[in-house]
């Protein structure tokens, strides 16, 4: 049944894990409860003929009452929650096969559970053409109001289940308890058949991965916004009377100290697209703070767009914040500090003397992205330019002979 659909989608964060380890990266999970009202948008707008199937007794009809309230203009040609044993011929089904023949459904929503569901679609998809059937879980008892979905971060996190069983257990218990878990023997033997010399290290980063995207929705509550895959490892200390937004794939890493992510009042602070902030390090914005995407920044280092203290505003400075600004592709390393007003331009890196370990990745990377080893501190920087001393001055460009010779002294 699973091989003949027309449309697969992974349901849960462990199918999602497990293809990643497996090498077959998929986007996002899609449970099957997803598409229930973005799908009743559509029809509503086309004028689809809609037939409820599956639920309890009481839950196809009222998830009817509450869609035909939400969207007027949708077209229900059938609402029913029967009873069905597969287990039982297929002559004893006729009844309902009939019933939605007569209907002549455009889409029908099937809501029988797993794997109940894709075992009776397979059997009548034929029968009920050109009619489109749609597995969707629980989706009817969410949109009837008679199972409360999970919060958002614990979907998010894959947690789901847990929040289900939860509320479920004698009727969720068994699936989730004693059937799901051999889920993991099957991707073992797939690693195994597969012939993968480094399985355990990529299921070790696997479950490494799985951890730090289940800690994430947590511990990065209080972000007004936190894109997609953000994972924490380590608890990181998040101040946020202000705006802080997180973009996707961000990691903070917090093993050895946490980062700080600080906000005052009517401030604003933001971290690009893949973004990875290392153990230690402190952003505090008391105005702006806008860092870009795929920016690293190493350990212990140190963004604010503030004087720290009042001496650090004598001699005659302007005790003012002013923005700081942090373009794309920066590579800022370890204990590197940024005052207040800093503008850094993308592919920039501040070092001091580059270390052994530096000059070999700058060999072994080739790429535009520069290094950095060392305290650096500056109110302005070029684009793809390396820094040197303190405060930050751009000797070198990232490009030419002049780069080469940076990377290798």
């Amino acid at each position: 049944a699973y091989a003949r659909v027309s449309l697969s989608l992974a349901g849960g964060m462990p199918a999602v894990w497990a293809a990643r380890l497996l090498g077959a990266r998929l986007p996002a999970k899609v449970s099957g409860s997803d598409p229930v009202l973005p799908l009743m948008r559509r029809a509503a707008a086309r004028s689809w003929r809609v037939y409820l199937l599956g639920g309890a007794e009481e839950v196809a009809p009222k998830a009817a009452e509450e869609l035909r309230r939400e969207l007027p203009g949708l077209r229900l040609v059938g609402a029913e929650g029967p009873w069905i044993d597969m287990a039982e011929p297929a002559s004893g089904r006729q009844d309902l096969l009939a019933r939605l023949r007569q209907a002549r459904p455009d889409l029908v929503l099937v809501a029988l559970g797993n794997p109940k569901q894709e075992l009776w679609i397979d059997e009548v998809r034929d029968s009920v053409r050109p009619a489109v059937l749609v597995a969707v879980g629980a989706g009817l008892d969410f949109v009837a109001g008679v199972v409360r979905r999970a919060p958002r971060w614990m979907s998010a996190a894959g947690l789901e289940w847990l929040y289900r069983l939860g509320r479920e257990p004698r009727r969720l218990g068994r699936r989730y308890l004693l059937r799901d878990p051999r889920f993991l023997g099957i991707v073992w033997r797939m690693l195994r058949n597969a012939g993968q010399p480094h399985r355990l290290v990529r299921l070790g980063a696997a479950f490494r991965y799985g951890a730090d995207r289940l800690t994430a929705p947590f511990f990065l509550r209080h972000c007004d916004r936190v894109g997609r895959r953000a994972r924490t490892r380590g608890r990181p200390v998040i101040e946020n009377l202000g705006q802080i937004e997180l973009g996707e794939d961000v990691l903070l890493n917090s093993s050895f100290a946490p980062v700080r992510l600080a906000a005052a009042s009517g401030a604003v602070l933001q971290i690009g697209r893949g973004a990875l902030v290392n153990f230690g390090v402190s952003l505090c914005a008391d105005e702006r703070i806008n860092v870009g995407d795929r920016v690293r920044l190493g350990p212990y280092v140190t963004i604010s767009d503030h004087d720290e203290d009042v001496a650090d505003a004598g001699g005659g400075r302007d005790p003012r914040p002013r923005p700081v600004t942090i373009g794309d592709d920066v590579w800022l390393a370890a204990r590197v500090r940024v005052g207040k007003g800093a503008v850094i331009g993308a592919r920039r890196a501040g070092r001091r003397r580059p270390g052994p370990r530096a000059r070999a990745s700058a060999r072994r990377r080739g790429d535009d992205r520069g290094i950095g080893a060392g305290p650096c501190a500056g109110a302005a920087a070029a684009a793809d330019s390396i820094a040197c001393g303190v405060p930050g001055d751009a000797r070198v460009g990232l490009h030419g002979p002049g780069a080469r010779r940076a990377a290798t002294a």
